[in-house]
């Protein structure tokens, strides 16, 4: 009786919690690719963390716009973006079994 119960809990646990295999923080799926429309064109531009930390301008590959972040208007997202790519990296070393 207590093994069938036993058994019963853990199907019922595993319906409740399937098994996820684990991945990696880039790997994780976004309902689109990461980032912004042209504001000429309207193509979309793939946009990553470090481009926007960089300080290179972004380009539109369907129309050339030049686009530059304002990085004294921008700061502050900046320095959240700094924060959240240091914790993406610390969890990707972490999955891959590494000391972040």
């Amino acid at each position: 009786m207590k093994l069938r119960l036993v058994r019963r809990i853990a199907a019922m646990a595993r319906r409740l919690w399937p098994r996820r295999e684990v991945r990696t923080a880039d790997e994780v799926l976004l309902p689109q690719q990461p980032g912004l429309d042209c504001p000429r064109c309207g193509t979309r531009l793939t946009v990553t963390i470090a481009m926007l930390l960089s300080s290179k301008p972004l380009r539109c590959h369907g129309c050339s716009l030049v686009l530059h972040v304002d990085r004294k208007e921008s700061k502050e997202c900046l320095e959240r973006l700094e924060e959240l790519q240091a914790a993406m990296d610390r969890a990707n070393a972490l999955a891959a079994g590494r000391e972040p």
